[in-house]
């Protein structure tokens, strides 16, 4: 724009995220990411590739053996529980009150592993990413759209965070200070 006018200067360099080397580093990093949903992750809504492990419908990631066998137990669970509460409350000896509150059960769901972001500082930030608002938001823009798949729809992040600031391992990227900074 500057030459049409001509008041540019001498040459004037690109954007460095316009650069060939960071256009490459950005893509590679795209294409792990395309990579590591493809290998590690479930469609949640491909019936034909359900594997027999539980997965979470939100993120498409498998249950850990802990989660998955609280949740498969969870019925059976919930029977004790509510029959030793009415025993508790209807028989004869018993004094506890009907409107006492039940105790909290040890049920580990898909929701107990919290998200731990480590800062530079060394600091663990623990941090929630509702799953569940997640997967509203994806199945809103599937049934609205029809371009709209699932492969779009994880290609972009939709949580608090954005992901482009980390790494794949999940470390965080370092950014370039500016040069002022330093005098």
């Amino acid at each position: 724009m500057r030459k049409r006018f001509g008041i540019a200067l001498g040459s004037e360099e690109n954007h460095e995220e316009n650069r060939p080397t960071a256009m490459k580093r950005d893509e590679q990093q795209v294409n792990d990411l395309f990579e590591h949903v493809q290998n590690n992750m479930t469609d949640p809504f491909d019936i034909e590739e359900c594997p027999k492990s539980l997965i979470n419908i939100a993120t498409g990631l498998h249950a850990s053996r802990e989660v998955e066998d609280s949740l498969v137990n969870s019925v059976d669970r919930g029977q004790k529980t509510m029959k030793s509460f009415v025993d508790g409350c209807f028989k004869d000896k018993e004094t506890r009150d009907f409107f006492s509150p039940i105790s909290k059960s040890a049920l580990k769901t898909f929701d107990a592993k919290p998200c731990n972001l480590k800062c530079r500082s060394g600091d663990i930030v623990k941090t929630h990413i509702n799953p569940e608002l997640v997967f509203r938001r994806a199945l809103a823009l599937k049934n609205v759209r029809d371009e709209v798949t699932v492969e779009k729809v994880l290609a972009y992040p939709i949580g608090r965070i954005p992901t482009s600031i980390f790494h794949d391992d999940g470390l965080m990227r370092k950014s370039c200070k500016a040069d002022f900074i330093h005098l």
